[in-house]
């Protein structure tokens, strides 16, 4: 039997089968429910084969459905990937690019910045590795990695031979206490904190010296904690104070510790590490840079936390 299918009736069992159901399908393809059934009944005439059993509770693939799903998911992504291919050719700046970064920075932006990405450069493919920084280095040495996301203290280093480190965004050091604690109105009243530890060498560490030098002999708890989402439950649980970076508190639950602004801890710094000569040579590396740089800038408020007009899935 010789089989002629129409490629265009494969995206309506495609829709059908994402859907769940005719009326879904057609909502999403915004046809009208009889239009898709039409263009059904026209596949299944041309194959000879029922491709979808109609039930009480939606639409179902039959097995011969499937096998045409999944040619159309094939021909959808051939065309995805001819599309790509033609944007050099319209001037369109296109690539992978594989970034690595850090827990609070992947959650609280990173994960936000590639949806607005694929507005503005939709050539450039981002892609996400969470690791730590020795991790991480050894991986944009051997190439695995584009650029690396790296957080210091108020006072960076230089970048090592080789590499740069662009910064796009400072954001604050808050104060973090125990549900109950005493206010701290100064720094002078620092001093009275019981401290959590932090891993020696982290930006976190390296800020909480800076921050208790002048208060003389600082007190430590026996506590300590690598992830800042251990360190909200620690405080929570009465254990100690610490300092950490406004986006770390993004997904906490703020009501179980307090919070407390001051401009005297300064800030954190951002930055993204690469080669330098990658910058220099592949338009979708600084593009992409770039944009990072503008978005952090309208993504996040004064006060380090995500404006809701940068949010993909705010609603006017």
């Amino acid at each position: 039997m010789s089989i002629h299918i129409d490629p265009r009736r494969l995206a309506i069992l495609l829709a059908v089968q994402r859907e769940g159901g005719i009326v879904a399908a057609a909502d999403a393809l915004r046809l009208s429910p009889s239009a898709v059934s039409q263009q059904l009944a026209r596949l299944e005439s041309e194959t000879g084969l029922r491709v979808v059993e109609r039930t009480p509770h939606g639409a179902l693939i039959t097995p011969a459905g499937a096998v045409l799903v999944a040619g159309a998911e094939r021909i959808e992504t051939e065309l995805a990937d001819m599309v790509r291919a033609l944007h050099p050719f319209t001037g369109t700046v296109t690539g992978s690019v594989m970034m690595g970064s850090f827990q609070s920075l992947m959650g609280a932006l990173l994960l936000r910045f590639r949806h607005q990405l694929a507005a503005v450069l939709p050539g450039v493919d981002l892609r996400l590795a969470e690791v730590d920084e020795p991790q991480g280095m050894a991986e944009l040495r051997s190439g695995q990695l584009d650029l690396l996301c790296i957080e210091r203290d108020a006072r960076p280093g230089r970048a090592p031979r080789g590499y740069t480190d662009t910064p796009f965004y400072d954001e604050p050091w808050v104060l973090v206490t125990p549900p109950g604690a005493p206010r701290i109105n100064s720094p002078r009243d620092l001093a009275s904190l019981v401290w959590l530890r932090q891993p020696e060498g982290t930006a976190g560490d390296q800020a909480m010296q800076r921050i208790t030098a002048p208060l003389g002999r600082a007190q430590y708890s026996d506590y300590r904690y690598t992830s800042y989402s251990v360190a909200v439950a620690m405080i929570s649980d009465g254990m100690g104070a610490t300092v950490m970076p406004q986006l770390a508190l993004v997904d906490a639950q703020r009501g179980h510790v307090q919070v407390t602004p001051m401009p005297e801890l300064g800030v954190r710094r951002l930055f993204v590490r690469h080669r330098t000569r990658l910058a220099a040579t592949e338009p979708a590396v600084s593009q992409l840079i770039d944009q990072l740089i503008g978005w952090a800038a309208t993504a996040l408020d004064p006060q380090g936390a995500p404006t809701s007009s940068a949010d993909p899935d705010h609603r006017r």
